[in-house]
């Protein structure tokens, strides 16, 4: 599974974590709107990063996005 994680802040690195623990994940995205955090977790655990979700999505080919961004915007992204 190709997996992006967007909001790289406090709780990405428990999510990362899990999914690094997983057979046939692969960390291909990670977006935050402050391009040093998705920089800085991107070169850690590979993978691309953006600092605009559209074009993240655009950009790569997912299967699973984890949200880990403020709750009130899950809904708008995860409709996208």
């Amino acid at each position: 599974m190709r997996v992006a994680i967007v909001g790289c802040g406090l709780i990405a690195p428990m999510h990362i974590g899990a999914l690094e623990q997983i057979d046939d994940v692969e960390l291909v995205a990670f977006c935050d709107v402050i391009p040093e955090r998705a920089e800085e977790i991107a070169e850690k655990h590979g993978g691309q990063a953006f600092t605009d979700y559209d074009t993240m999505l655009e950009t790569v080919e997912l299967d699973v996005v984890h949200i880990c961004t403020p709750h009130h915007l899950h809904v708008d992204m995860a409709e996208k």
